[in-house]
Order: C-alpha cells, then structure tokens, then sequence
C-alpha cells in the first residue's frame, strides 16, 4: 500500500467505497474486474486517513488532504 497521510486529519470515507473489516483498509472494487483499489485506512465506520491512490482519484478533495 502507498503513503497513508495518519499525520493529516481524517476525512470522510467515500460513499461507494468499502472497508475491510479484518485490517480496516478502505477499497474501492471495480464491477467488471472485481478488483480492489485500496485508498486509505478505516478509523471509523464513517472517516479514513487516505493515502497516495486517494489523491490520485480524488483529486478535487484531495486539496483537503
């Protein structure tokens, strides 16, 4: 996994994003390859600290990271 930003405060984790229970990674899953995007690490059920992929994707919400 990338950079994960646990120095930045923790934002919001994306509504068609899913969390990993086992390990609290925070992934995004392709519909047609099934695949998984990690993009931060779950500190709750509802906020993430994002890593470097996040800001990739995201990049109009990364100017918050």
């Amino acid at each position: 996994m990338s950079h994960v930003y646990r120095e930045r405060p923790e934002i919001p984790i994306p509504e068609d994003a899913y969390i990993n229970h086992s390990d609290a990674r925070v992934y995004l899953m392709d519909a047609l390859t099934k695949k998984r995007t990690v993009i931060g690490v779950a500190t709750s059920e509802t906020t993430m600290h994002p890593n470097d992929m996040y800001r990739k994707l995201y990049p109009k919400l990364s100017g918050r990271v």
